[in-house]
């Protein structure tokens, strides 16, 4: 997979599983997502991460703007250099307010795919998501 192709290679992924983004199941995304991990790019390094930044809403509840991210790139000089990423950006918000914070894990820093995915899973951000009502989805390539 080209990584300028890769975000057309996750939304075909999407539509084959039926996602619906007026009707988002941020879990299948994840599913989703999970299986977008495992396709070989073109590139000499990727890494993925999982962001989420939580926030009060003005009706009293909590909003949640989370990032599958996906980021290619090729080494420079002894280090790895990102020139571009594919996102799953997926907003929405759960009623009343929660103890949550933002937060931000790289699959560089655990000892293999399945342990980040795990860490993921475990976090209460994430169940929060799941749990959430979602707003807004939008996947995109971005130059780094």
């Amino acid at each position: 997979m080209h990584p300028r192709d890769a975000d057309a290679t996750l939304a075909g992924l999407l539509a084959q599983e039926h996602f619906d983004a007026a009707d988002a199941s941020p879990w299948r995304a994840w599913k989703v997502f999970k299986r977008f991990l495992q396709f070989p790019a073109d590139c000499e390094d990727d890494t993925a991460s999982f962001q989420c930044h939580v926030s009060p809403t003005n009706e009293g509840d909590t909003g949640l703007r989370s990032v599958f991210l996906r980021q290619f790139s090729e080494a420079a000089g002894g280090f790895w250099e990102p020139f571009g990423g594919v996102a799953l950006e997926l907003e929405g918000k759960i009623r009343g307010r929660r103890a949550l914070g933002d937060q931000e894990l790289w699959s560089f820093d655990f000892a293999d795919l399945l342990a980040f995915e795990q860490a993921v899973e475990g976090l209460a951000e994430f169940q929060a998501l799941c749990n959430a009502t979602v707003t807004d989805t939008e996947v995109f390539y971005q130059d780094a």
